[in-house]
């Protein structure tokens, strides 16, 4: 259909769309029913003294309310500067979908689904929660291969989720245009709700438990608190423009698209990366075909799936007996609005819409009407276009600032689905004092200074243009790079054909193009779900380095140097290993509480009269890691002082059997002086006791190394391991091991498969491959064979 046509269909029943009211949007599809407003406040003055102030009263604040409040906190406090829901939650499209590429957030995204199917008896509230389940649509080989890839990381978890052929596809909405479907990835309790009923929901659940709501309490200031004030020691003062102020103890900014705002008043420095994108969706008219679908003699009537054409990047469900499509536009023709981020949220944005842009919806409504053909025979009246908070790699930061007692849950592209398991998983941080697993992908701290608003521009104008793009392995996302984190050998590194990955800002390579006469070939990224363009140049410098010497500029490292008189006390009391004497270094974990692992440094003991020492941590933990250290210095109240050097010293790895040949010419006599190995002795540490008690409880997984039978896939971790035909466990990492010609991967099972030489199957590209329990290590280091051959 031509795009003449498809604009008629618009603008023949289009609306306008300023103060838009919420009954008449797709996103309010449901009876609300009466909300008690016994403990919602307008316009009153605020208690004097509050636990926990929430500063925002979309779904992700009320959410964390209704979950702190299930935990028994009292003193808990929302703030909303206009009324529940303005901002983004009001007019989203409500979608609930278990899948995400990254494993810990379909835990969050799981428990989501689950909450919503009983909050309504629960609360007594009636949320419009619809679970037709929903389908990816594959329409080429290559997004077949991302289903089975994404299957492969599925079977050990909770939640069903499978690979249907076509006819089954047809058969679930018959309405669909079959030609080019090759499959789809099913999930059969996705779904749709109404964010505003929810939103309620979770507020009236919360305020039943005792949290109060303020409206129209607009956060003016927030003040730190000294760390000997009486009623709030290193707390806030948040001060409103209508009702007051309060001294919280701790403060969450869950202030949507205004967070940027209120971080400002926090003093975070930098500046919080997030920028609004806007976003539509189109609704029809009711559709006959549609209608016809729901009737149902014995039941309910019948809801289509929610659709997810990934080629023509739309998503599409059922609103009523009519139809709601959502594009995401490419990258050169969506809407950032960089004014707001520049200039701030215009005064008195609040349940208000932009204009619809039809030129943008048009090539996406194309695709959908050759998808779904009685839609192009429907009346579109309403088009919804409204702001959607996006953040440098479009996901949410969610935990503890830098600054004490300032929380985060802000910049959610996918709010609605990811507001109840958000809330649970903040709420348990703050009650327990340390996260309920590991969701460092979501850590706010995982940006910096280098997060520039450049950066922040470029990133989430390329997250939404690529949202539907296939999710490869190793993916690379160019926009925005480099930083202001470049090592000193960068420019050299790229003339000898490196290229370069992507860590916390820094570009470090990942590998390297092979020589030619005029000198380096031009690196070029080919992803793939198989091995590709990469896989031979990895080979060579295995062998170089193996075999010779190889430098690995590793300046991505953090670098922090701890200074003071308890220095060594604290650095005993928190890290399980021994420290280090001046001139030795150790590798050492950092244990939380509950005895699981927070952290992992190289701990070096520098030469000094007074104690100081140099701590190593991973790129992507950095200031996660700081933040921790910092944390157990004020709680233990020691004297201490730590220092951020990632920017300072650059860092090289020298590695080979012909390294201490290359360092020997760097030094005067060509001498180099004899560095003892590392060792290790018992003390006391955070988190002894309860690792103690769970090793004599008895490991129900033991992590085991695999060789894998695999000719073209290989592991990465994640994947579902497999024993007469159950799914028994999972792998951690892998990759292929160019000493080997083999796949290796790390895996949990039962201990009774860690036997050497015990059989069991890894899940790679819907297949499974035999894989084999090691003994020992493929590969003896070099230090090993140097002994060997000494006899020694």
């Amino acid at each position: 259909m031509s795009r003449i046509l498809i604009s008629r269909y618009i603008i023949k029943n289009a609306v306008q769309h300023r103060n838009f009211s919420k009954s008449s949007l797709a996103a309010a599809n449901v009876n609300k029913l009466a909300v008690d407003d016994s403990n919602v406040r307008v316009n009153k003055n605020l208690p004097e003294v509050a636990s926990t102030v929430i500063i925002g009263g979309g779904a992700i604040g009320c959410s964390i309310a209704y979950h702190l409040t299930k935990l028994g906190h009292k003193g808990v406090v929302l703030l909303e500067k206009t009324e529940l829901t303005a901002g983004s939650t009001w007019h989203a499209a409500g979608l609930t979908a278990l899948y995400h590429p990254t494993p810990n957030i379909k835990r969050i995204n799981y428990y989501s689904i689950n909450l919503y199917a009983q909050l309504e008896a629960e609360t007594g509230q009636n949320v419009g929660f619809h679970q037709p389940g929903s389908i990816r649509l594959a329409t080429s080989p290559v997004r077949v291969d991302e289903f089975r890839f994404q299957m492969s990381r599925q079977s050990h978890k909770d939640a069903p989720q499978k690979i249907i052929e076509p006819d089954e596809i047809h058969k679930l909405c018959p309405i669909l245009n079959m030609d080019g479907i090759l499959a789809g990835l099913f999930n059969p309790n996705d779904g749709h709700i109404d964010p505003y009923s929810l939103s309620q929901a979770l507020a009236s659940g919360a305020r039943k438990r005792g949290a109060e709501i303020y409206l129209d309490a607009e956060v003016v200031g927030l003040e730190p608190l000294s760390s000997v004030h009486p009623k709030a020691p290193n707390g806030w003062e948040v001060h409103t423009a209508n009702s007051g102020s309060i001294i919280a103890k701790r403060v969450i900014n869950a202030a949507g698209f205004w967070a940027r705002e209120v971080g400002k008043l926090s003093g975070l420095n930098p500046e919080l990366p997030l920028v609004p994108v806007e976003h539509q969706y189109a609704v029809t008219a009711p559709i006959p075909e549609v209608k016809e679908f729901m009737k149902n003699e014995n039941g309910p009537p019948k809801e289509i799936p929610v659709l997810r054409h990934l080629d023509g990047s739309f998503y599409l469900r059922q609103e009523r007996s009519g139809l709601l499509i959502g594009p995401y536009e490419k990258q050169e023709s969506m809407k950032l609005r960089d004014d707001w981020a520049l200039s701030g949220v215009p005064v008195g944005f609040g349940k208000e819409l932009f204009q619809p842009d039809l030129d943008r919806l048009a090539p996406h409504l194309e695709i959908a009407m050759k998808l779904i053909p009685c839609l192009a025979d429907a009346s579109i009246p309403t088009v919804v276009s409204g702001p959607i908070t996006y953040t440098p790699d479009l996901l949410p930061m969610v935990g503890p600032s830098m600054l004490p007692n300032m929380w985060l849950a802000v910049g959610f592209g996918y709010g609605i689905i990811h507001a109840g398991g958000i809330g649970h998983y903040l709420a348990n941080w703050i009650n327990n004092g340390e996260p309920p697993f590991e969701l460092n992908e979501l850590d706010p701290l995982r940006f910096s200074n280098w997060t520039d608003l450049r950066y922040t521009f470029a990133k989430a104008r390329e997250s939404y243009g690529m949202n539907n793009a296939v999710p490869y392995p190793h993916e690379e996302r160019l926009a925005g790079r480099p930083t202001t984190r470049l090592s000193g050998a960068h420019n050299h590194l790229l003339s000898r054909g490196a290229h370069m990955d992507f860590h916390s800002g820094w570009e470090q390579p990942s590998w390297f193009a092979f020589p030619s006469q005029e000198g380096y070939h031009r690196p070029e990224y080919k992803p793939s779900f198989r091995r590709t363009n990469w896989h031979e140049p990895v080979q060579r410098e295995c062998a170089l380095v193996k075999e010779a010497v190889g430098i690995i500029d590793l300046s991505p490292f953090a670098k922090f140097r701890l200074t003071g008189d308890d220095s060594t006390i604290l650095l005993d009391e928190i890290t399980a290993n021994k420290v280090p004497n001046p001139g030795r270094a150790v590798v050492t974990h950092c244990l939380t509480r509950a005895g699981t692992v927070y952290a992992e440094l190289t701990v070096t003991s520098l030469p000094s009269p007074e104690p100081r020492y140099l701590i190593v941590t991973g790129s992507g933990s950095e200031l996660h890691d700081l933040r921790w250290l910092n944390e157990m210095a004020y709680l233990n109240k020691r004297d201490v002082t730590l220092e951020n050097l990632t920017d300072d010293y650059g860092c090289l790895s020298i590695a080979g059997p012909k390294s201490e040949k290359l360092l020997s010419n760097l030094v005067d006599n060509g001498s180099l002086p004899k560095f003892p190995f590392m060792s290790v002795k018992e003390e006391s540490f955070i988190g002894k006791e309860a690792l103690l008690k769970k090793v004599g409880q008895g490991l129900q997984k033991t992590l085991v190394y695999l060789v894998v039978d695999s000719k073209d896939v290989d592991p990465m971790g994640d994947e579902a391991v497999w024993s007469s035909g159950k799914v028994i466990g999972n792998t951690t990492s892998g990759c292929f091991s160019h000493a080997l010609g083999k796949p290796l991967a790390f895996a949990y099972v039962p201990p009774f498969l860690s036997t050497p030489g015990t059989k069991v199957q890894v899940e790679l590209l819907g297949d499974l491959h035999t894989a084999t329990v090691l003994k020992d290590p493929v590969m003896e280091t070099y230090p090993q064979r140097m002994l060997k051959a000494k006899n020694v």
